[in-house]
């Protein structure tokens, strides 16, 4: 192509299989060239940088409606820009819950008014609203099952799973499963009402609930299946041992939280460092190291989840921490000090484009979605709590310094500067 393009991007760029120098050239939000003869006005220069497909976060709380005091459609979008995240696939257990057609429309539409990032969304699967899964497969991402409570309450009861499971496969969708199991945390919790430790939570939804709900789920010979914010060594294990058998597509996530953090942390965070399900072991964190090495673990998702420090602090806390702003930190920070490579990195975005049914984005070629997160890989930063931009206003990673921060994210070809999350350039 001669034409000067509307907008070019100059750098590393990060595929599946290499890193490689080249330029990216834009137009009307998608990309039409990569070439390093590509021309444009507007040029931005990144030699030092990597550029990656923006990041997609499949599991988030925007917590719209019912919780717009905690997160909403404009502050969680930018959040998501200052840490590099172009798009993310919203949970249904807000006030009330996304169970219907209805629900969903009206979401989209606030969506699209308030957001700033690309937002989708999954619906909850509950007894009364099974029938309904065909016709809302149509407008979601995929469909949420609680196997235990968390926030909202909600559950879907076992004898629901297995039928529950089997109509979302015959959709194109994914189910994304909370696996706690319900009974052993009500026993725990039980034999453990009386007593006050800082780790209490974490054995409360102990370990072992967590491996019998991944047990009970497999049980079901589940396929295009997401086990979400995976915890524990045991429980990916189960999982591996699956895909031998089955050669199924079962797929499961990791937060940054589970990564960095352990069960000792709780001690320091209090009820900041409150979350289902709960900080791990040391063992089990870098179990879950390895496991996002190797491509054990598909994909890389906040579990965004924001409470007011009212919230917090309160007699009876909720569980959930924020992630969004901090996720080019995490990034660069498995990186830079467990070696983990950025094609791997690249690839938790791929694949979510795939299995999401997101597949004009995910890679960077010609005739996607001009969506890139530009990695400052080289430059500490230390988190504190006014560089933030969730409504909250706290991370449990406050304090901590990282080696590296997303410095531009671009979204449909539109360049946010993702410290100030405002626009580089018109185009």
């Amino acid at each position: 192509m001669t034409s000067n393009h509307q907008l070019v991007l100059e750098g590393r760029i990060v595929d599946l299989d290499r890193v490689y120098e080249s330029r990216i050239g834009v137009d009307d939000g998608v990309i039409t060239e990569i070439s390093s003869d590509v021309k444009g006005d507007n040029i931005l220069h990144l030699e030092k940088h990597l550029i990656f497909p923006g990041f997609i976060d499949t599991h988030v709380h925007l917590r719209v409606p019912g919780g717009e005091h905690k997160e909403d459609f404009s502050t969680g979008s930018m959040a998501a820009l200052h840490g590099g995240v172009t798009t993310v696939i919203d949970m249904p257990n807000t006030q009330p819950p996304v169970t219907t057609s209805d629900m969903v429309r009206q979401k989209r539409e606030r969506a699209d008014k308030e957001g700033k990032v690309n937002i989708r969304f999954y619906a909850l699967a509950l007894p009364e609203n099974l029938d309904s899964i065909p016709s809302l497969s149509e407008q979601v991402a995929g469909f949420k099952i609680f196997m235990g409570r968390s926030t909202g309450g909600f559950i879907l009861p076992t004898e629901y799973l297995g039928e529950s499971l089997k109509r979302i496969q015959t959709t194109s969708k994914i189910a994304t499963v909370h696996c706690e199991d319900e009974e052993i945390m009500e026993r725990d919790a039980e034999n453990l009402k009386y007593r006050d430790y800082p780790e209490k939570h974490a054995d409360v939804r102990s370990a072992e609930a967590e491996i019998k709900a991944v047990e009970a789920l497999l049980s079901h010979n589940p396929d295009k299946v997401n086990i979400a914010h995976l915890s524990t060594a045991e429980a990916l294990n189960l999982i591996k041992e699956y895909r031998k058998k089955r050669n199924g597509t079962i797929f499961c996530e990791i937060t940054p939280h589970h990564l960095l953090l352990t069960r000792n942390d709780m001690r320091r965070l209090g009820n900041y460092g409150r979350m289902n399900p709960p900080l791990r072991t040391e063992e089990d964190r870098l179990a879950m190291i390895e496991g996002l090495r190797s491509g054990d673990i598909t994909f890389l998702a906040t579990d965004h989840a924001p409470h007011t420090r009212e919230e917090k602090s309160g007699s009876n806390p909720p569980s959930g921490v924020p992630g969004l702003d901090t996720y080019g930190n995490v990034v660069a920070f498995l990186m830079r000090e467990y070696g983990i490579p950025p094609e791997r990195i690249m690839s938790t975005t791929y694949l979510a484009s795939l299995f999401f049914g997101l597949t004009d984005r995910g890679r960077i070629q010609v005739g996607k979605r001009a969506d890139f997160t530009v990695l400052d890989h080289n430059g500490p930063v230390t988190i504190s709590s006014d560089m933030l931009y969730t409504k909250c206003g706290w991370s449990p990673f406050e304090g901590m310094t990282f080696p590296g921060r997303a410095v531009y994210t671009v979204v449909n070809g539109r360049v946010y500067d993702s410290q100030t999350v405002k626009p580089v350039f018109t185009i």
